[in-house]
């Protein structure tokens, strides 16, 4: 199982889709700096509460795994989007 079947390259850890097509890109000078601040906002809200850093972090690493695989900040934070909404904690 994997993102290969579907036009990407194998994903691992995460199950991140990659069927969300994006048409404009966001540039940043610190792409994993901003996606931590942004994933952080996002969690607190979803949540309704504070969220540890720890539970930052898990979702900041599937954002490197996207980024670095080429999918883009915006596709990468979809991807992070997607899953904190997908988690127990969330539901």
């Amino acid at each position: 199982p994997g993102g290969a079947g579907r036009g990407g390259p194998p994903r691992r850890g995460f199950n991140a889709p990659r069927n969300v097509d994006v048409r404009l890109e966001v540039v940043s000078e610190n792409p994993t700096a901003d996606a931590q601040r942004l994933i952080g906002d996002f969690m607190r809200r979803c949540y309704r509460r504070n969220v540890e850093p720890q539970q930052i972090e898990r979702f900041t690493t599937l954002f490197d795994q996207q980024y670095q695989l080429g999918y883009g900040f915006a596709n990468s934070m979809l991807a992070v989007y997607t899953t904190v909404l997908a988690s127990p904690a969330f539901l």
